[in-house]
């Protein structure tokens, strides 16, 4: 037997629309997972759908902006309304303005978009996953910038990236032993 395989599962994806998220997505598909894949933009959703079609899964597609918890909510929702739910990965993430940062130049409003984006969506969403999910896993996507040794030129992104790994580590400890979270840089 593939312990690999999701055959029989359903699985949410945020920031499923590029990237890392797509990537995420397609191979959960060829997994055997169905989805429910989310993202700001309708037409990186519906080309992943597209793309995930051939593969035999079922796909639905929800615009979702994850700093807005009342979408958050929507997600759940729309999630679980038919099946219930066996993953959910927070993914949707990253540099608001893409702009490098140095904490000493950060401004508040910055610091503010970095933490509403890697750090609240994340925490939110798993308190959605939570109440979506009877036994399963939520999986949340660190990075290596969240490393121990600082991150120059970054640090507003590192820093939230360190707060999910310490929040995924303790939604562990709360959600065992039915569901699993486990953070992935």
């Amino acid at each position: 037997m593939d312990p690999f395989r999701l055959d029989g599962k359903r699985a949410v994806v945020t920031g499923a629309g590029k990237g890392i998220g797509r990537g995420i997505a397609v191979q959960m598909a060829r997994a055997g997972a169905d989805l429910v894949v989310a993202s700001r933009t309708r037409e990186d959703l519906e080309s992943l759908a597209e793309e995930i079609g051939p593969l035999g899964r079922k796909v639905s597609i929800f615009e979702c902006d994850v700093t807005d918890p009342d979408q958050i909510s929507q997600l759940a929702a729309f999630s679980t309304k038919s099946d219930p739910l066996d993953i959910w990965v927070n993914n949707a993430g990253g540099l608001p303005d893409a702009t490098p940062r140095y904490l000493t130049k950060t401004t508040e409003d910055r610091w503010d978009a970095q933490i509403d984006l890697n750090l609240k969506a994340v925490f939110i969403a798993c308190q959605a996953a939570a109440n979506c999910i009877d036994e399963g896993a939520i999986i949340n996507i660190s990075s290596s910038s969240a490393k121990a040794q600082g991150n120059l030129k970054n640090g507003p992104y590192g820093a939230s990236k360190a707060a999910v790994n310490s929040l995924t580590q303790t939604f562990a400890l709360e959600l065992s032993p039915k569901i699993r979270v486990n953070a992935v840089a």
